[in-house]
């Protein structure tokens, strides 16, 4: 059984696994670096997002995984017969 999930916008607590820094991968941002950050929102779940090294601040990593869990939370669940 899945653990419970809180809804997307009750605040959730999260650990910073680790941080890698990448190419770019966005063409508009060649030669640039990326920020790619782990983190672990439950002990069974793992996700990563990827932020512009030369923008990146606590508030900016907050907001990603914030957008990301609520995305996350759109699909979880969801059961389809294709």
């Amino acid at each position: 059984m899945a653990p419970e999930t809180k809804p997307a916008s009750a605040p959730q607590e999260v650990t910073v696994l680790d941080l890698h820094d990448l190419p770019a991968t966005d063409p508009a941002r060649l030669g640039k670096t990326d920020r790619l950050v782990i983190y672990q929102a439950d002990p069974a779940h793992r996700y990563a997002v990827r932020l512009p090294a030369e923008t990146f601040t606590e508030d900016a990593l907050r907001a990603a995984i914030r957008a990301d869990l609520a995305q996350r939370a759109k699909w979880a669940g969801r059961k389809f017969t294709v």
